[in-house]
């Protein structure tokens, strides 16, 4: 009967890692919820209601409460991060990919401190780590293209200025940004 319940929800959300998703009606969500917390312990996962979001729509807001009140899911309406990425409104998320690119900056910023003395490093790091981060997140995010060009600027002036010439020893490219 355990198995038969887990598998049941399983359907309904996916599991990577310990972390749940699923999208549904909030009475959906409950009773899964409900269900989880009582067969998790059975296969070694407990739930941590305090690190746990639930995210809604504004006008859900109060319904949400009212059903998750007592089970200490933190309700939300403007997002949160989920493996990595970030999972919200326009807003959250925009905010997210900014402080994401300024963190890739200054990453870049490092890697032109390393090319002074040791290029091939820098360029190796770069290659095989910092372009692998970046894949990642626009991988697991939907992101328009439009949206991003303005807030990626920064990151392009960087690598095209800085790191290119640090890398080459060569100054950098004459075309326009």
């Amino acid at each position: 009967k355990q198995r038969a319940q887990i598998g049941k929800y399983a359907r309904t959300g996916h599991t990577l890692t310990k972390d749940y998703t699923a999208g549904a009606r909030l009475d959906q969500l409950k009773e899964w919820w409900t269900e989880l917390s009582q067969v998790g312990p059975f296969y070694s996962y407990f739930l941590n209601n305090s690190k746990t979001k639930l995210l809604v729509n504004t006008e859900f807001l109060s319904r949400a409460e009212y059903v998750f009140g007592d089970t200490g899911v933190q309700i939300c309406t403007d997002g949160g991060k989920h493996l990595g990425g970030a999972l919200g409104n326009e807003e959250f998320v925009h905010t997210f990919l900014q402080n994401k690119v300024d963190e890739w900056r200054e990453e870049v910023e490092m890697l032109v401190n390393i090319a002074q003395t040791q290029p091939q490093a820098a360029y190796a790091a770069f290659t095989h780590g910092v372009i692998s981060k970046w894949n990642y997140i626009f991988y697991i995010m939907d992101f328009q293209a439009s949206a991003t060009t303005d807030l990626l600027q920064p990151l392009k002036a960087a690598m095209q200025l800085r790191l290119l010439p640090a890398l080459s020893g060569q100054p950098p490219p004459n075309n326009s940004m």
